[in-house]
């Protein structure tokens, strides 16, 4: 086993808050709850900070915010390779090597996704010492593309996938992970993590994954920009996974720019280990920023779903959208009916197959294994039981009918799933739909379609916020990224957490205004 050491969250001490050694200046007015990837770059570029620097505000911002503070538990741990591949970011660009935006942009991954000298857990206890033997592809892009991997991010315990009961966020390993907009309020799975480590600004973007509105959920709960690519855009090789049909990963973000930009480096092209990615070969390398446009949405035509309840905020996104030159269709498109207990096939396949890769030292390799390592520590493990776990375990992968049945059903429900949308989309004469915050979930997933969440705001009374879903068909992610982009610019809606729930952050760090007022 490649034991190498990982720092917990706790651990990060004085060097994560010490100055750098570089002689660059820090820009003064560098705010790290809403900066971004568009304006670190530029600070790069002009020479402001270093890559080296830059991780060691973010690590301090973490110190202060994730495990005391506020406490968030949005990281679960720091990768402590980190410093050396800033330096390395740092070296380049010194010799005038300009890798694009993402160049020395700090960021987090999700827990289910493989970053080499760190466990990938989905959250388990059972896999807390499971070292996958490479990086995910996914993960040797964005590296390439100069992005520094900070750590992992907290999630929901197997992408959700463990049981019915537990709350959004929660996992066996990583704790509950806290909404930074109402600690009281669901953050979202089971990219919760990511989320909110976004939202509070602990990282300028993260990676998050995808099957049932896994990105969209959270982005829409804590005021994020978040990707749902389609599947097949980018390789779920060294991902732990649910659903072959529907998973995917994508960012997490504070703007449409960063997430483009974010979303063009993790790209991998075809990869012969996942079939999907059969089809994505025109769109490796693709520049996603260069699709964006504030004129996009003059003369686009885009349908729109009612909301069942009247959603103000919905009203004026909708008005907002016309405002900027778009026709808007009111449509009607149900949620496509592939069976949820599919997923109970597709998980147990799935499982086995990414821990049976896993090198031979790691300790749980099996689906049944993972059952068996938390009966034998229920006190820990088994808070919220493992329910959907055993009915996975419970399905026979060695019966031909078992096997046949549910590969017709997910067959079927994809055909569906896709004729849905674009049959809808070419009925109306629309090239994309939109829906009230999460509503429009469920009909990318089971299509493995694209959908974009933006921000349409916050509720009156409560300021909780809601989003955007802009929906489509396969490989239309330039398309409503633009059409996000343009509707954000021209309402610039998004506000801190600091802002909408200031008493959270009263006695942290930069938002202290009287220090008579916080506990010693």
């Amino acid at each position: 086993m490649a034991l190498t050491a990982t720092v917990s969250v706790a651990a990060v001490t004085a060097s994560s808050a010490q100055a750098s050694s570089e002689s660059k200046p820090v820009a003064a007015s560098l705010n790290l709850e809403t900066a971004t990837v568009q304006q670190l770059h530029e600070l790069f570029m002009a020479g402001k900070i270093s890559a080296v620097q830059l991780g060691n505000l973010y690590l301090a911002r973490i110190k202060s915010m994730n495990t005391s503070g506020p406490g968030l538990n949005a990281v679960r741990n720091i990768n402590p390779q980190w410093e050396a591949d800033a330096k390395n970011v740092d070296k380049l660009r010194a010799r005038g090597v300009d890798l694009g935006p993402m160049m020395g942009i700090p960021i987090l991954v999700k827990d289910n996704v493989d970053v080499a000298g760190l466990p990938t857990t989905a959250g388990s206890v059972a896999l807390a010492h499971s070292y996958p033997a490479k990086d995910a592809p996914q993960i040797t892009q964005l590296k390439a593309s100069g992005a520094v991997i900070l750590g992992k991010a907290n999630m929901a315990e197997f992408a959700y996938w463990m049981t019915s009961g537990a709350p959004n966020g929660y996992s066996s390993l990583g704790g509950q992970v806290l909404n930074p907009y109402d600690a009281a309020l669901n953050p979202g799975g089971s990219s919760s993590g990511s989320g909110s480590a976004v939202a509070a600004g602990l990282v300028p973007a993260a990676v998050g994954s995808d099957t049932g509105g896994s990105i969209l959920q959270p982005s829409s709960f804590m005021s994020d920009i978040g990707i749902r690519p389609t599947v097949g855009l980018i390789s779920r090789s060294g991902v732990i996974p649910i659903s072959a049909t529907s998973d995917t990963t994508g960012p997490i973000a504070h703007t449409v720019w960063d997430a483009a930009a974010m979303l063009s480096a993790m790209t991998t092209g075809v990869d012969s280990a996942d079939p999907a990615t059969a089809t994505a070969g025109p769109y490796k390398h693709f520049d996603y920023t260069k699709a964006l446009s504030t004129t996009s949405l003059q003369g686009a035509r885009l349908g729109y779903v009612v909301p069942a309840i009247p959603d103000p905020l919905f009203d004026a996104a909708l008005q907002a959208l016309r405002d900027q030159g778009a026709t808007m269709v009111p449509v009607d498109i149900n949620s496509a009916n592939l069976p949820t207990r599919v997923w109970d096939y597709e998980f147990k396949k799935g499982l086995n197959a990414y821990l049976g890769q896993l090198p031979k030292q790691d300790p749980v390799r099996t689906l049944e294994a993972v059952i068996a390592y938390n009966k034998a520590h229920p006190a820990v493990a088994l808070k919220f039981g493992e329910t959907l776990l055993e009915q996975s375990q419970a399905i026979n992968l060695n019966d031909p009918a078992t096997v046949q049945a549910n590969e017709s059903l997910i067959t079927q429900g994809l055909a569906d799933a896709r004729g849905r949308i674009d049959t809808t989309l070419h009925n109306n004469n629309i090239t994309a739909i939109v829906f009230a915050g999460t509503s429009g979930n469920t009909n990318a997933a089971r299509a493995a379609y694209p959908a974009v969440m933006a921000r349409a705001g916050y509720q009156a009374g409560t300021l909780h916020p809601e989003g955007l879903e802009f929906v489509g068909t396969g490989y239309s992610e330039a398309t409503l990224l633009s059409y996000a982009y343009d509707y954000e610019q021209a309402t610039k809606l998004w506000q801190p957490p600091s802002v909408i729930n200031p008493t959270l952050f009263r006695c942290v760090g930069p938002y202290v205004v009287d220090r008579t007022t916080c506990a010693p």
